[in-house]
């Protein structure tokens, strides 16, 4: 998993919730992650982690605290789809 944003131990905290990125949280990550407007590569990236679901963000009520970009390569489908990913070696 790349880690993009820091977060505080103190702003990740209940109720705070991880959830799938949509287009709509854009504006939200641009702000949380300054580079995203500097950087067409990372934009391009992170925009296609949400098209592919593969963009995490941590939220409190409707403020984005954070974000991860999973690669989670061909077992990501399972993740997409609401299952869990078994591990190598269980």
């Amino acid at each position: 998993m790349i880690k993009f944003a820091r977060l505080s131990p103190q702003r990740v905290a209940p109720p705070c919730v991880t959830r799938l990125g949509t287009d709509t949280d854009l504006p939200a990550l641009r702000f949380v992650d300054p580079l995203m407007r500097a950087d067409r590569d990372r934009m391009h990236l992170i925009q296609s982690s949400i098209e592919k679901r593969l963009c995490w963000l941590a939220a409190d009520n409707d403020e984005v605290l954070g974000f991860a970009v999973s690669s989670l390569g061909n077992s990501g489908a399972a993740a997409r789809d609401g299952h869990e990913v078994p591990r190598s070696g269980r």
